[in-house]
């Protein structure tokens, strides 16, 4: 009997060991472990010669924040020999969707304006509505303010910060002023009163003659976002030389009546003008579409400092492609706005472009995509080597050795971070300012 039961026991545990191992097979099968997730390859850094990386690596100023709350500028302190007594500052961006390149602008306007005395911020964003937000800026809020005026593309946190920024120094007796320098317009609710103001100037001299700018402006903005005619093109090109021509002859007596606010007729005599070009531009081929609204810009910008803001120092907002001083070096048959501005004021200017190395940014539709990887002895290889998340280097001043000759011959670099295009970075930019990893703008 004892025997049996030993027996008995053995088979029921060899059963339940059994039965055991199944069912974990079964919960194997069922509940699986959480998979691996699949490895990142490895980064490798970029090819570039090694006298350049050595060069770099020595002769460039690391910047130690982005932050538009950073006030303390220690690490900017290089700029006031660099820059000196310059009028005109242009700030580049190699894309328009980077969050970093809004951060790095906020901050440099920062400390261009209290510390060296730049007044003026033109943003490549029409002349029109950027002046009349700024005058209404009191009444608005940042927001509104940022809306009313620049293109949707900046209509981010980042930039919120310039525009808070703008608000504040109003009450201050160095307000910074937001002006634009585009021929296009750029806002559409910045754009609701431009009829009625065009015939509030007109009307202290001709009211018969206001009440056709009023009917005629208002007809021309319904339509400039369609295919225009020909017969349109001549209609309302004609109607702008015109009004561009009224305004001319009677200037000084409009100066006059506006004697406290002059800057009214002025930007209103330029914008009727920039409407010339910008119907030049809505139905020119594609081939000289840039000539036209570079060389317009570039005209708008002269115009800032002569006439609008001729005691003030201007900083300029923009793409690298439009300031840089010659894009025609690498796309032939084109002029950007840089190359008309570079020889008459060369004494004047000093242009930085701003870079990136990796990470992801947003098209003007504000899609995401990725930066390609960096090609071999490009401007982004050489300057990842400065070994910083936020570095510049200055060209400006440069005289040619082995270390730095990669800035007097052509080398690839990236536009939006996807494009490539070469050319003598020496010959385009007075400096580069470059962010090793870059994010999109958070959007509003």
């Amino acid at each position: 009997m004892h025997c049996g039961i030993k027996k008995f026991l053995i088979r029921f545990i060899i059963i339940i060991l059994f039965i055991f191992c199944f069912s974990c097979k079964d919960f194997q099968r069922t509940s699986p472990d959480p998979p691996v997730p699949p490895q990142e390859p490895p980064k490798t850094e970029p090819t570039a010669k090694q006298e350049w990386k050595d060069w770099i690596k020595n002769n460039h100023y690391k910047i130690r924040s982005l932050s538009a709350d950073d006030l303390d500028f220690s690490d900017l302190q290089f700029l006031h020999p660099l820059i000196g007594d310059r009028r005109l500052v242009q700030l580049g961006e190699s894309g328009h969707g980077v969050s970093e390149f809004n951060q790095a602008k906020v901050r440099l306007i920062k400390f261009l304006h209290q510390e060296m005395g730049f007044d003026v911020i033109a943003f490549e964003s029409s002349i029109y509505e950027s002046f009349f937000a700024n005058e209404n800026a009191d009444s608005l809020s940042a927001l509104e303010v940022m809306k009313n005026s620049i293109f949707g593309v900046w209509h981010c946190q980042e930039t919120l910060e310039l525009f808070k920024y703008i608000k504040e120094t109003r009450t201050t007796s160095r307000p910074l002023i937001l002006a634009g320098f585009d021929i296009q317009t750029s806002s559409w609710r910045g754009l609701v009163n431009r009829p009625e103001n065009f015939a509030e100037v007109v009307d202290k001299l001709d009211p018969v003659y206001a009440k056709e700018v009023l009917t005629t402006d208002k007809a021309f903005l319904a339509i400039r976002n369609t295919t225009i005619s020909p017969e349109d093109k001549e209609k309302y090109k004609s109607f702008y030389e015109a009004l561009t021509d009224w305004f001319d002859l009677r200037m000084d007596e409009l100066l006059s009546i506006y004697a406290s606010n002059p800057r009214i007729p002025l930007v209103m005599r330029q914008t009727s003008w920039s409407m010339i070009h910008y119907i030049d531009k809505l139905t020119a081929k594609a081939k000289t579409v840039t000539n036209i609204r570079d060389r317009g810009m570039a005209d708008n910008i002269v115009y800032l400092l002569n006439t609008l803001y001729p005691e003030e120092k201007i900083m300029i907002w923009a793409h690298n492609y439009h300031i840089q001083h010659d894009i025609g070096e690498s796309e032939t048959s084109v002029r950007n706005m840089g190359s008309w501005l570079i020889n008459p004021l060369r004494d004047e200017l000093y242009t930085i472009g701003l870079f990136m190395y990796e990470g992801r940014a947003a098209y003007n539709d504000r899609r995401r995509y990725n930066i390609k990887t960096a090609i071999e002895n490009s401007l982004e290889a050489i300057m990842y080597y400065t070994g910083e998340d936020y570095s510049f280097v200055d060209l400006l001043y440069q005289e040619w050795d082995e270390g730095n000759s990669w800035m007097f011959e052509k080398i690839w670099s990236y536009d939006w971070g996807l494009i490539k295009r070469l050319q003598t970075h020496k010959n385009q930019f007075d400096a580069i300012l470059f962010v090793k990893e870059v994010k999109p703008p958070a959007y509003l």
